[in-house]
């Protein structure tokens, strides 16, 4: 689950500075954590710690992640609206059972982007088969549902599970 309480926050003033690239780099990074951890996190910076342009790096390297951006009260509303599990601080969503879905989703460049790790790693946290869904960065198929296997000639069929 989602601890209410416990979401990691990181200030962006290390950001300041670097290259537009770079800072695209540092939030690709952030977003595949979030996605391999199934975790939320949080950034937060003082009135004029970032240029301008550097505030438009930062949201655009998560929008080329694929991430969701919320503001903070929006993360704890989205949080605290999910099912409180017994005396804990964590929460779950009501129709799974599960942890809110915050992994990286089409059209991130690391949909497809990962490397076949062979039997061992085959199935996802889900039990996707990755030999069918194919081999995304994380610990989860990003989107199996808009899947297509074949070559490109027509004969192609949708995958979905």
């Amino acid at each position: 689950g989602v601890s209410l309480q416990n979401v990691t926050s990181f200030g962006v003033t290390s950001l300041h500075g670097l290259t537009t690239q770079q800072i695209k780099d540092e939030m690709a990074a952030l977003v595949f954590k979030s996605a391999v951890w199934g975790v939320p996190y949080g950034l937060f910076a003082h009135k004029d710690e970032l240029t301008p342009a550097e505030v438009g790096a930062v949201l655009d390297g998560w929008a080329q992640r694929g991430a969701v951006i919320l503001t903070s009260t929006q993360m704890v509303d989205a949080i605290a609206a999910m099912s409180h599990e017994g005396t804990t601080l964590y929460y779950v969503t009501a129709a799974t059972g599960r942890e809110a879905n915050l992994r990286v989703a089409a059209p991130s460049p690391d949909v497809g982007a990962g490397t076949n790790l062979g039997a061992a790693y085959q199935f996802d946290l889900d039990g996707r088969d990755r030999s069918v869904f194919g081999w995304d960065l994380g610990a989860v198929v990003a989107n199996p549902v808009t899947r297509v296997s074949g070559a490109g000639t027509g004969s192609g069929t949708a995958v979905t599970q």
